[in-house]
């Protein structure tokens, strides 16, 4: 069920492509998207998440999501 290939996310880059899905997920919120594309969203996300080390750099890519969900929701100064 993952709609993009790990190739279209290296190209665009996993920054980009997170903040991408943020802005995709968000936007279904608001404007009622049936819960299942939502939940495709997330599992976009989700799922990406995981890709660039494989699963020995899941907790290496879970800590840079966080990261960069920090940083993108209150700011690069929120420290």
């Amino acid at each position: 069920m993952y709609d993009h290939d790990p190739e279209d996310v290296a190209a665009l880059g996993w920054e980009e492509f997170i903040a991408r899905q943020w802005e995709s997920i968000f936007a279904g919120y608001r404007s009622k998207t049936g819960l299942r594309k939502v939940g495709r969203r997330w599992s976009d996300l989700l799922e990406v998440s995981g890709t660039p080390d494989g699963t020995a750099g899941l907790l290496e890519a879970h800590a840079r999501l966080l990261s960069f969900v920090r940083g993108y929701a209150l700011g690069v100064d929120a420290g």
